[in-house]
């Protein structure tokens, strides 16, 4: 199975979901690539399933906000706030959905001198800390469903 078809068919059985932040991330590329073809032909067949976010949402970004700057040296914390990894995670929290990502997991450093924890913040724990199930690219091809084709499975 193509990686095409791997998209394609999650959006189209609803395995895959995307938010706004995600298709802004694709667009802004400012080129014609995979990606945003991907997303430009999901769209037009009516596939493309969008989250969108409410008053949940918005009380988990708190959640969030507040978890992040009482566990993580603030300037770690301030760079983590602008970004929308906490938006995502509020997302997913609120819609039920897991997230896929390209960032590498690890646990995080303790900094016993601040009593914060050291360095990046790393979206796949703060998702973890709210129960929100994040995996990698490489296990979301391994967990998700995908139509039997001729050729699609080694064995």
């Amino acid at each position: 199975m193509l990686l095409w078809d791997w998209f394609f068919d999650g959006f189209s059985n609803g395995s895959l979901v995307a938010s706004e932040e995600l298709l802004e991330e694709v667009c802004q590329r400012g080129k014609k690539d995979v990606a945003s073809r991907l997303i430009e032909t999901l769209d037009q067949d009516g596939l493309l399933r969008v989250l969108t976010s409410n008053s949940d949402t918005f009380a988990h970004i708190a959640g969030i906000e507040a978890f992040v700057r009482e566990h993580f040296e603030p300037q770690h914390a301030d760079v983590f706030l602008r970004g929308k990894d906490g938006l995502l995670i509020a997302l997913a929290k609120t819609h039920r959905v897991g997230i896929i990502t390209l960032e590498r997991y690890g646990v995080p450093q303790f900094n016993s001198a601040t009593g914060k924890i050291k360095g990046k913040v790393p979206l796949p724990y703060v998702a973890w800390a709210f129960g929100v199930r994040c995996i990698s690219l490489f296990q979301a091809f391994l967990d998700l469903p995908q139509k039997e084709t001729a050729g699609s499975r080694v064995g």
